[in-house]
């Protein structure tokens, strides 16, 4: 009877303990409202020897009840074969926020296979980072016309020089 006792303790506990409201990740993802929308523009991505021009789009909602930024984005230019308007690339990440760390994580994929888990930071207002320390980084940045301003830069030497090898601009579309 001891033994039955217990367990059912130990079952109220457990189940007390993951009725729990969750904690609250919807305060800090507000600080990423400022992507949500479609965006619309060009771009540029280096190519072996040449940068290649893009038509892209991305696609921002919040999903979740607010605690995850579904981030999709296409990319057309010409393609090897010399078809104007092919899909050249496509990426998705979805961006979340973890209360326990106070970080931001970027979790993306591309049509190429390629991918990962990287941390983000919002840095002041419209301004956010992501990549990988010491590799490659994003930023995006909504200028001072209310357009979505995207590089890419990656690193060989540990950071100290950074070399471009993406930009967009992308206007929001109503």
């Amino acid at each position: 009877m001891k033994t039955t006792n217990i367990l059912l303790i130990l079952l109220f506990i457990s189940v007390t303990a993951a009725a729990q409201p969750p904690q609250n990740r919807t305060e800090p993802m507000q600080a990423l409202d400022f992507l949500k929308g479609i965006w619309k523009g060009s771009g540029w991505i280096m190519g072996k020897e040449t940068r290649i021009p893009l038509a892209s789009a991305e696609l921002v909602q919040g999903k979740l009840n607010g605690n995850a930024l579904l981030v999709e984005g296409i990319h057309r230019g010409r393609s090897l074969s010399g078809e104007q308007g092919a899909v050249l690339f496509e990426a998705l990440a979805l961006v979340t926020y973890d209360p326990e760390t106070e970080t931001y994580s970027w979790r993306s994929a591309t049509s190429e296979g390629r991918g990962g888990n990287f941390e983000a930071k919002v840095v002041g207002e419209e301004i956010l980072h992501w990549g990988q320390e010491n590799s490659f980084r994003y930023i995006i940045t909504i200028d001072e016309n209310g357009r979505w301003y995207e590089t890419g830069e990656r690193t060989r030497d540990g950071g100290k020089t950074w070399h471009q090898f993406f930009e967009m601009t992308l206007e929001k579309q109503e």
